[in-house]
């Protein structure tokens, strides 16, 4: 096999993993981390820690391509084509290394080596993590590639040279994701065993190299007391990447100058975090909104706070490893522990190849048995493969399997291990908490595509075996490279056409007025309205301010600074914002935390409508907030010094603390949410700036405040007027009938996964409560027509079949009611429709048929009380006293089903059956007060 002929067959590869790829794209914006990343790939921002910069920039450079005219798309551009390239350069790999275990004479031959590289290619690039990483824009396509393409480099040197280079692209990785360097491990390996008759006589150099790197970092950590700052996780990826260029290399290079030069070039990779230090300081001063500028790394301390993750918590390795998230609440054993976070790992494997029982989890389908058998089998084939493939590498190319085995272990369990994840939120187990906030399969991306190249291993060894059957050996394996991708096609891994995020973030800030003030909550209610705002620059007078990270200091400056969100609070007040709890007439209740956000909130409302309440409470303040000199008063174990320390006089009379560095609160940002609410709006409240809160917003963040909300679309906007929650009609109508988009929303060959159908769920209890508010108002047509497009949305526990066949029937449209109930009994069939249209049945006399509905209800869901409700109705109607009281009697020997059988017959108008079923459970159960309270309240008793 010829050089010509291996990359001729790489780019055939590369075309056909792109076609795919570029079909499935996210065209825009996507949920989670992806369109923060274009958002600040756009407008060069920064992103959260730890800033990633070198993959921001990278993107706004692929905004530049004049491909389709939308920058979005283009930039996702940057996740298709790296991931295609890393799963061609797998296929690549695998052909060459075939090649040299087996010289192909003939094209049969030939055309066997190729066929496995296919099937390793093609399972590398469309097992589900991979390619759901390569369709969206975040960094574990691009690191993944960075990691593979360094594996490709390291099997293409024998002399160690090209290590150098490997070592400058692990260098500069770090801008990108940190994941890349889980490769280094196995690249060292494997240049040491293949060079290990060069290197033998270093090799008490080389032991003592990697020796004095791990002591090194014990060090570092045992200092870190000392210098107030850990830098050992700098000092073990520096040493890393300096050893993995130097200790291959260690024959030739003698000179100590080239090795100081190799050092320096490495270390230039490095210098892309000094982006977010030029950049940041840059927003700062340029104050452009709505610029992003993630903690803010505007001095070297804040940059390397950045770097290391500070934001988010202490990641002391030593702590994390003894301490595991799935032992906190569970109180877990050590190994317990470690092995429920294997099966974290395990479970995501099993959903790579094959639809179930990953569909049953993300789009939350009932699947066919047969699916189920068949995904079984088809996880089995892939799984036997690959450990098939690792025992082959290992039996024939030693140096090869470390290469390959290390990092894939490192890319999976390794991760596993240093990441401490909680347990999954599909978890089964009730009593297993905590849980992530997402599935976290995208972490191990890079492991699953790894995986694809034992499979290529595995078939070969089987054939190897079974020689009599080689001449099945290419369509079987172009058949098992196909497997994945016809499994994966119909999943949410395919993009193609899929709006909703660009549509909902649209909606969202078109359910604002001019100029407001809109708080959002998490990650999917605030990153596509910064991608709407940056790219494609939609309502950039509309100030979102995002309620979990305004618990920070670093983001209210920003509100304040850069939005120009009205805010009292000074810098030095913003930084020794902390929690505290409740004060009610002078005593503190400290079962009810006040949260930073809290003070934050009610800041920004009284400021806002003008309204200053006089600072009379002292705080605590923050030692490190203080200049040096002042520090100096203090105990240095003293990290928060109360009012008393603070608040005292010098031998001369003068304070020891000046007082602008006192921290002072008014006692009405103390009270309880409602008590202070009700302060600011007892006069009324006209602020400079509308407010709004989306309603993805939970009831923890806008307690005290529902009275004095007014529902507006996707937003609820502070109002004067209490007595509410209250519904704007006229403005939510126009809303959600004529301006809002919904591309996308109703397409069935774009599929909606969890996260996607709960934020589409908002769009349903929208249209729901314009209904019912229509209903209200005597407008029986448009609560129809509100009903109608709501129920679209397939949101779970919204009655709007039980609402609009009440509407129809209302109208006198029995027709309408028949034919709304037949399509939907035919399409979807469901214990209220087949109830609704035996209640028809029965209203027509037609008994037999009325039987046969309310059955078939009661089979559908024996626990749903709508068959069992129906047949109470007919034995009623029919007289037939005998089935009637037996059915009774045996509903009341179960309680919840009483309760659940009373109450849908009272809302279906049958209170006359729900009186006899409540007076025979009274009678069996006297002295329940509730039952016979109800029961009076049906004139009853």
């Amino acid at each position: 096999m010829s050089n010509r002929e291996k990359m001729i067959a790489f780019f055939l590869m590369l075309i056909f993993i792109s076609g795919f790829y570029l079909y499935t794209m996210q065209p825009a914006a996507a949920f989670w981390d992806a369109s923060q990343y274009l958002a600040c790939g756009y407008s060069l921002g920064i992103a959260h820690p730890p800033g990633s910069p070198l993959h921001v920039v990278i993107r706004r450079v692929f905004s530049f391509l004049p491909i389709t005219g939308d920058p979005a798309f283009s930039m996702n551009l940057f996740s298709a084509i790296p991931c295609a390239i890393a799963s061609s350069l797998i296929f690549l790999m695998v052909v060459s290394i075939l090649s040299r275990w087996k010289k192909p004479e003939t094209r049969t031959d030939k055309a066997a080596i190729y066929s496995l590289g296919f099937a390793s290619g093609s399972v590398s690039a469309f097992a589900f993590t991979p390619w759901w990483n390569a369709v969206e824009a975040e960094a574990y396509a691009p690191a993944t590639f960075i990691l593979v393409l360094c594996l490709w480099l390291a099997t293409k040197s024998n002399s160690g040279k090209m290590i150098i280079l490997v070592a400058y692209l692990f260098a500069l990785s770090v801008g990108v994701h940190l994941l890349s360097l889980l490769a280094g491990p196995g690249i060292l390996a494997f240049m040491l065993i293949k060079q290990w008759k060069t290197l033998r006589a270093k090799k008490n150099l080389i032991i003592g190299a990697l020796t004095g790197w791990f002591f090194l970092i014990l060090l570092s950590k045992w200092l870190a007391g000392l210098l107030g700052e850990d830098y050992s996780m700098v000092i073990a990826m520096l040493g890393a990447i300096i050893l993995l260029a130097i200790l291959p290399n260690i024959e030739r290079l003698r000179s100590p100058l080239l090795r100081s030069i190799i050092i320096f070039i490495l270390l230039i990779g490095f210098t892309t975090h000094l982006y977010l230090f030029v950049r940041s300081n840059y927003l700062v001063e340029a104050r452009i909104h709505p610029s992003i500028n993630q903690t803010e790394p505007t001095t070297p301390g804040r940059l390397w706070d950045t770097f290391t993750r500070e934001q988010y918590g202490p990641t002391d390795i030593g702590t994390t490893l003894l301490v595991r998230q799935t032992a906190t609440e569970t109180g877990f054993s050590l190994p317990v522990a470690y092995f429920w976070q294997t099966v974290f790992y395990l479970r995501y494997f099993i959903w790579q190849f094959m639809p179930w029982p990953r569909e049953a989890v993300i789009l939350e389908t009932t699947t066919h048995s047969i699916i189920q058998v068949l995904s079984v089998a088809g996880t089995a084939l892939m799984t036997v493969l690959g450990v098939l493939g690792m025992y082959s590498l290992y039996k024939r190319d030693r140096p090869y399997f470390w290469l390959f085995f290390s990092t894939f272990l490192l890319c999976g369990l390794g991760l596993v291990l240093y990441l401490n994840f909680r347990f999954s939120p599909s978890e089964a187990n009730p009593l297993f908490h905590p849980r992530e906030v997402r599935e976290r399969f995208y972490f191990f991306g890079a492991s699953f595509l790894l995986f694809g190249a034992f499979v290529g291993f595995g078939l070969f060894e089987l054939f190897e075996r079974l020689k009599r059957l080689k001449r099945y050996l290419p369509p079987l394996a172009f058949a098992i490279g196909l497997l994945p991708l016809v499994a994966n096609f119909r999943s949410p891994a395919n993009r193609h056409g899929n709006f909703i995020p660009d549509n909902y973030a649209f909606n969202m800030l078109s359910s604002c007025s001019y100029n407001a003030i809109l708080y959002t909550q998490g990650d999917n209610d605030t990153f596509p309205l910064w991608f709407a705002q940056a790219v494609r620059k939609t309502r950039q007078d509309i100030r979102v301010v995002n309620l979990s990270l305004i618990n920070t200091e670093w983001y209210i400056r920003q509100v304040k600074r850069d939005m120009r969100v009205p805010i009292s609070f000074t810098d030095f007040e913003i930084k020794n914002l902390m929690p505290h709890p409740v004060v009610i007439d002078g005593q503190i209740e400290r079962d009810q935390i006040l949260l930073i956000n809290d003070f934050a909130v009610r800041d920004i409302a009284a400021t806002n409508a003008g309204k200053n309440f006089e600072r009379r409470v002292f705080m605590p303040i923050k030692r490190a907030t203080l200049p040096e000199r002042y520090q100096e008063l203090f105990p240095r174990d003293m990290e928060v010094i109360p009012p008393r320390y603070y608040r005292r006089r010098r031998a001369g009379g003068e304070w020891l603390l000046p007082e602008r560095f006192w921290m002072r609160l008014p006692e009405e940002y103390l009270l309880p949410n409602d008590q202070f609410v009700e302060l600011l709006m007892q006069d009324g409240y006209d602020g400079k700036y509308p407010i709004y809160f989306a309603t993805t917003v939970s009831r923890d963040n806008t307690a005290g405040w529902e009275p004095y909300l007014s529902m507006k679309g996707l937003a609820r906007r502070v109002t004067s007027t209490g007595g509410g929650p209250h519904f704007d009609v006229e403005t939510t109508d126009s809303l959600l009938f004529d301006v809002f988009r919904y591309s996308s929303v109703f397409d069935e060959s774009v599929y909606k996964d969890e996260t996607t159908r709960k934020l589409l769920s908002n769009y349903g209890v929208a249209f729901f409560s314009l209904g019912l508010e229509h209903q209200r108002r005597g407008n029986i047509e448009r609560a129809i027509e509100s009903f109608e497009k709501g129920r679209k949305f397939e949101v779970r526990g919204i009655p709007f079949d039980q609402v609009l066949v009440n509407l129809y029937r209302m109208r006198g449209d029995d027709q309408k009611t028949r034919e709304f109930l037949l399509q939907k009994v035919e399409k979807n069939p469901e214990p209220f429709a087949l109830y609704a249209l035996g209640k028809l049945a029965l209203e027509d006399n037609n008994f037999e048929k009325a039987a046969q509905y309310f059955d078939r209800a009661e089979r559908l869901d024996p626990q749903h009380p709508a068959g069992i409700s129906g047949r109470l109705s007919l034995y009623y109607e029919i007289g037939d006293r005998t089935e009637f009281v037996g059915l009774r009697d045996s509903i009341t020997l179960h309680p919840r089903l009483t309760g659940d059988v009373v109450g849908f017959l009272s809302q279906e108008g049958r209170r006359d059956i729900a009186r006899e079923i409540l007076t025979r459970w009274i009678e069996l159960h006297p002295h329940d007060t509730i039952a016979r309270n109800m029961l009076e309240g049906m004139g009853g008793i």
